[in-house]
């Protein structure tokens, strides 16, 4: 994602200079039949409106001093949406086909760490959807390392170099946490 606006001095958007929102990566190598099921997931729908969202609030007239402030919840705004998006179509995924579910377990290795007794077998088999949806719900989805793994292990669905959302991941923190004292520099250089 790329938006690039011009501010004047008080910090009121007077001209967008780009707008640029790529989600092709997150579908890269996948054949038609991938591509049907995520359309009609309706996650990249969601994406879309929530961003869609952000950018007419962008373009609302405020006051200065609110301005500040409602570009640090738009920030936030963004990058929960992608985490929400990453989520969401991940385990909508691994509960329409079986042989997802399956590859989740052999390949995550909070699983593969586990061990059981024989005659729990069958207890475990009636219970391992819920236990994979409690891993996935428990999961950090803005670890982007250990997402982009899941991805490729289990969907087979190559990330580009997430690098550059770290910074982003880390400014959205900063913003959540501590209202963007530490990493006012960083928004600043945003611009």
């Amino acid at each position: 994602m790329a938006f690039s606006y011009e501010f004047d001095a008080d910090g009121k958007i007077v001209g967008q200079r780009s707008r640029f929102i790529d989600t092709s990566s997150f579908f890269a190598g996948n054949n038609d039949y991938e591509g049907y099921l995520v359309e009609r997931s309706g996650h990249v729908q969601a994406f879309q409106r929530n961003i869609l969202d952000v950018i007419s609030l962008l373009g609302e007239p405020i006051s200065a001093p609110c301005k500040k402030c409602l570009h640090r919840l738009l920030y936030v705004n963004v990058i929960t949406a992608l985490e929400c998006y990453l989520s969401d179509f991940f385990m909508a995924r691994i509960k329409e086909d079986k042989a997802l579910l399956r590859r989740l377990i052999e390949t995550t290795p909070t699983f593969k760490e586990q061990k059981m007794v024989v005659s729990d077998v069958f207890e475990t088999m009636d219970a391992i959807e819920k236990r994979a949806n409690n891993y996935l719900i428990s999961l950090v989805w803005h670890r982007l390392e250990q997402v982009k793994r899941l991805y490729a292990n289990v969907l087979g669905i190559s990330f580009p170099d997430v690098n550059v959302l770290h910074n982003a991941i880390t400014v959205r923190h900063d913003l959540a946490s501590q209202n963007g004292l530490q990493r006012a520099d960083c928004l600043a250089s945003m611009r």
